[in-house]
């Protein structure tokens, strides 16, 4: 029965929902007792057909009493007088304005706060104390509120017809202008200071590119360049995408070289010069004789303006007008490493002209005359090396590309193999920094667990994050089952957008015979970094003497700010379970209520395992990021020496699922188990005569499980 309207003493609502009756029909199993209850009805014993209902609670979901009815009528005429008497008024005051946004304020749902010139809309009850307007999970956006504005009236185009008054704004040859003055006519904007100013100008555009650009406004420039050489033409739009070639036009007199003389004067002097070389006889380039005869060189920097590899082994550069000289560099963005595989020195690049004809071919080789390496580089990385007609390797008797270097290699997202090659035996806990804050890496150069071996964190975690540059082989288990952290609000982690984990599941109510059940907890929401913790059943209610149930526990606040959770009480808190009669609810992860109606504790959500193997990878063990499972309510009690039984407590949500990502560049075998399942609902405690039960929590939402091949 609702506090609201005692009259429909068989209906809980608004106070909550009624339970929900599923009816059946005769069956096999149940035919004898109804035969049975007819029977007594046949016989004028109405006493016995009660009380075999009550005895076999089932058959109030086949046999329909006037109780029965009567239950349905009170339902409908509470929902029906509810709407008839709050619905509107509940409408019409539902949103407040709560003024400027305090971090120390609390906002109910449907609160609007301004913040910076806009204003929010608080989404969700029970909105912890100091959450910014920025965090989406409980605001969202609703208006942007500007400064005032001028009393500027704006035109679309000028017209010389048209009578203009002060603050009027027209757009004429790339400016905008202001009247300033009333009766403005015929007086156009850009030769008429006395009544218009201009306040805004439209910069002329320019475009550098070799072809030709379309749609450029009037007296934009084009600088046309040429691939060829450095040098480009200038040219005037004409607005029509035709254009008129410029021709900067200036005296030798006027311009200046680096040493301060005017050019005039230094071509003056240059010829001066050459004439007297030219008339010199006697060696004027004093030529030594070790110097007669030696090989020019032509040092000169090229850029690859295509890269691409045909094989393992070969880089393909395409270089235009690419001419080979002693000693020239050559830089490229790799597309592929070096390979460490026989034979050593066959890693190459092929040079390429712009018509696709192929130039040269050169080893690589590192400056001390060695074959390169597979870590000399990374694909991604800016790379230049010095050509030479010095033959060093043994492949072909072909020619040398030395390797200098470049930019700093690009940080593979298999890792650097810091960690070493790791063999897994037993159980390996690793360490959490600062617990339910701190991602766990590690980077190894390959990853064996045995088989039996676990390897896990030694704390609630915000990921585990397992970065491979080898081969990986999973025998045993990677296990980061209940291992979510408490929200941080003032941390985004950086995981891929396919990494989704699951809500936290809500408690279960307490049952109740006279008095009322608390309300059941709510379940954290998921996160990116982890399962949404459940939240607490709700106490069990009995007589007037010992008063309601006690509410679950919410886990929506459990931030990193909060140092216990999970703590029963009345209510219980964060996630905790609500205190029954005489019994407590659940505290601590997962505990189950203590009899006499305490309602179960909520749990942990499942972690996250983010694998990234550069090699092969096999699993036939397992890797779990599952939610754990809610706490039972308690039993109630049989208080036949008082007035009322007590109710059961009601049962714990189960948590949120983890997620698991997998990126590996190798092949895949997997013929193990990933795992990432909701926890388990705790069940509500059983009252001793089976009227008065509390009710199972539900479940945890399921995470993801994403397995992609590639190198990102």
């Amino acid at each position: 029965m609702s506090d609201r309207f005692p009259q429909y003493s068989l209906s809980q609502f608004p106070n909550s929902l009624d339970s929900y009756l599923i009816f059946q029909d005769v069956n096999i199993s149940n035919k004898p007792l109804v035969d049975q209850y007819y029977s007594y009805i046949n016989e004028n014993d109405f006493a016995s057909a009660t009380q075999l209902i009550e005895d076999n609670p089932s058959l109030k979901y086949v046999i329909v009493t006037a109780n029965t009815m009567q239950s349905i009528y009170d339902a409908l005429m509470a929902i029906e007088t509810t709407y008839s008497t709050d619905v509107i008024k509940t409408i019409a005051t539902c949103v407040t304005s709560q003024g400027e946004w305090s971090s120390t304020g609390s906002y109910p749902i449907f609160s609007i706060v301004t913040s910076r010139g806009k204003a929010f809309m608080c989404i969700k009850p029970n909105c912890p104390v100091g959450t910014p307007v920025t965090d989406v999970n409980y605001w969202i956006t609703m208006t942007m509120r500007g400064e005032s504005g001028s009393s500027m009236s704006f035109h679309e185009s000028y017209d010389s017809t048209f009578p203009y008054g002060i603050q009027d704004c027209v757009p004429f040859a790339n400016r905008l202008y202001v009247s300033i003055t009333n009766d403005n006519l015929g007086n156009q904007p850009d030769i008429s200071p006395d009544f218009w100013s201009a306040v805004i100008s439209v910069p002329t555009q320019t475009i550098i590119s070799k072809n030709q650009p379309t749609g450029q406004d009037s007296n934009g420039l084009w600088y046309k360049t040429n691939d060829t050489n450095n040098s480009y033409e200038v040219n005037k739009s004409n607005g029509d995408n035709t254009y008129s070639p410029l021709f900067p036009t200036s005296k030798a007199s006027y311009i200046k070289t680096s040493d301060g003389q005017t050019i005039d004067t230094a071509l003056k002097s240059n010829s001066d010069l050459i004439t007297e070389h030219k008339a010199d006889t006697n060696n004027p380039h004093h030529t030594t004789p070790e110097q007669i005869g030696a090989v020019q060189g032509n040092t000169k920097a090229w850029v690859a303006t295509e890269v691409s590899s045909s094989e393992v082994y070969v880089t393909k550069l395409t270089i235009p007008h690419f001419e080979f000289s002693e000693g020239c560099t050559i830089t490229f963005k790799s597309v592929i490493t070096p390979t460490d595989g026989e034979p050593v020195w066959a890693n190459r690049i092929a040079i390429f002209d712009e018509t696709g004809k192929q130039i040269g071919v050169y080893v690589l080789s590192t400056l001390s005359k060695e074959p390169v390496s597979s870590d000399a580089w990374a694909v991604g990385a800016m790379v230049t090396v010095t050509l030479s007609s010095e033959v060093v390797g043994t492949w072909s008797n072909l020619p040398t590309a030395f390797f200098k270097g470049g930019a700093p290699s690009v940080p593979s997202i298999f890792g650097t193999g810091a960690d070493g090659d790791a063999v897994i035996s037993g159980t390996v806990t690793l360490p959490v920094t600062a617990p339910h804050q701190s991602i766990v890496e590690k980077n190894y150069k390959s990853l064996i667990i045995n088989a039996g071996a676990i390897l896990k964190c030694a704390s609630w975690n915000a990921g585990l994050i397992l970065r491979v540059k080898g081969d990986c082989t999973i025998h045993g288990t990677i296990d980061q089952s209940g291992m979510a952290p408490k929200t941080n609000p003032h941390t985004n982690y950086p995981y891929p957008a396919q990494l989704v984990c699951g809500d936290g599941g809500n408690g279960g109510s307490g049952g109740s015979e006279y008095t009322s059940s608390g309300q059941a907890g709510v379940g954290m929401l998921k996160r990116p970094y982890g399962g949404g913790y459940s939240g607490g059943g709700s106490g069990g209610g009995a007589g007037s003497a010992y008063g309601d149930g006690g509410n679950g526990g919410d886990s929506t606040g459990t931030t990193i700010d909060i140092a216990t959770i999970f703590v029963h009480g009345r209510p219980g808190q964060y996630g905790g379970g609500g205190d029954g009669p005489t019994g407590a609810g659940g505290n601590g992860a997962g505990a189950n209520g203590a009899n006499y109606g305490g309602g179960g504790a909520g749990n942990y959500g499942g972690g996250v395992v983010c694998l990234y193997v550069g090699g092969n990878l096999l699993i036939d063990g397992k890797i779990l990021c599952n939610g754990l499972k809610g706490g039972n309510g308690g039993a109630g009690k049989d208080n036949s020496g008082g007035t009322v039984d007590f109710g059961g407590g009601g049962g714990a949500g189960g948590a949120g699922g983890g997620a698991i990502y997998i990126l590996h560049r190798g092949a895949y075998t997997n013929s193990g188990l990933l795992q990432v399942n909701g926890g388990v609902a705790g069940t509500g405690g059983h009252d001793v005569n089976g009227k008065n039960s509390g009710q199972d929590g539900t479940a945890g939402g399921i995470g993801s499980i994403t397995v992609i091949q590639g190198d990102k």
